[in-house]
């Protein structure tokens, strides 16, 4: 039976810290969602399940990682960790790659079905279709790359196995990393071409981009939009910091050199929720907020009682 162990490394309080935050940062972010739809009278939709699901996974990875740190010796040199401690370890990093995959798998297919829902006419729905065939073969991959690395799987904790035979894991990490930054481009150009068709000025089609990316309206909050735009491309710096990082993982010292990338590995998905798939849904809660103040500015005042029939953004798939 493994022992509970302390929390005495500066790395393993910062983690465990950080996961802890993580956490209330995706649930503070689902919960907003959430809240914006039932200010919008609005049902929940396919992007509105798969983000839940999402959610559900990122827990997953929070509550893994806590296993970790606490039960597993994470934070601490493998020299420092008891033999049945690293054991745990061994088999919550198989659990957390999946979960980390499984998530941002969700995420993904969350910010796909919102745009699919905008762009829902013409040519748009196979490219769509194409991208979400895709982002679901990557989550399988992942999940496999997960079980099939070592062979069998038990040999990922139990290196005594006769026959026994791993591949190179740390490179199966990286290159399902660099999968994922593909998938994250993917994701962030699709709409491009169809926002580019609009029948206006170069300049103002950057502008309907980027505030179209962050789901608010042009407007009071306009500024906020574009300032945020730049959070959203941080994702995709995000995956691809983690997977420089993860090169410097090396299985000599697994409870030590992982910490820095599960910091990043915990953020990707959290951060996802909240920027790819939870602000476009947040109109409603800009539209009340903005209509309050303006009521509060004007003598006569502004009914705010109704609120825009279509609560991501105001282009019309018509014109595209």
């Amino acid at each position: 039976m493994a022992a509970m162990l302390s929390l005495t490394t500066q790395r393993a309080k910062a983690d465990f810290a950080l996961t802890i935050f993580y956490a209330a940062f995706a649930v503070c972010a689902v919960a907003l969602r959430l809240f914006c739809r039932v200010l919008a009278r609005k049902h929940l939709r396919p992007d509105d399940y798969t983000l839940l699901a999402s959610l559900v996974f990122c827990l997953g990875m929070c509550a893994s990682n806590i296993v970790e740190i606490v039960l597993g010796g994470m934070g601490r040199h493998v020299e420092d960790v008891p033999p049945d401690n690293m054991v745990i370890v061994l088999k919550n990093i198989i659990v957390f790659q999946i979960m980390w995959g499984v998530s941002l798998m969700f995420v993904k297919l969350s910010f796909l079905l919102f745009f699919s829902k905008i762009f829902s006419v013409g040519e748009s729905q196979p490219v769509f279709k194409f991208a979400i065939a895709f982002v679901l073969l990557w989550g399988v991959g992942n999940v496999l790359s997960a079980l099939l690395v070592c062979q069998p799987i038990a040999f990922n904790w139990d290196p005594t196995i006769p026959g026994g035979v791993c591949g190179n894991r740390p490179a199966s990490y990286i290159s399902v990393g660099i999968l994922h930054i593909i998938t994250d481009v993917m994701v962030l150009v699709i709409p491009i071409p169809y926002i580019w068709r609009l029948q206006m000025k170069i300049s103002r089609k950057i502008s309907v981009f980027i505030v179209f990316c962050m789901g608010f309206r042009c407007g009071p909050l306009a500024p906020l939009s574009v300032a945020m735009a730049y959070e959203v491309y941080s994702c995709c710096i995000i995956s691809l910091v983690r997977v420089i990082e993860l090169f410097q993982v090396t299985y000599d010292d697994i409870t030590y050199s992982l910490v820095p990338g599960s910091y990043l590995t915990l953020l990707e998905p959290a951060f996802a929720i909240f920027i790819f798939a939870s602000l476009p849904a947040m109109a409603p809660l800009a539209d009340r907020i903005s209509s309050l103040r303006a009521r509060k500015s004007t003598s006569r005042g502004r009914d705010v009682n109704s609120l825009h029939t279509d609560d991501e953004f105001e282009i019309q798939p018509s014109k595209v």
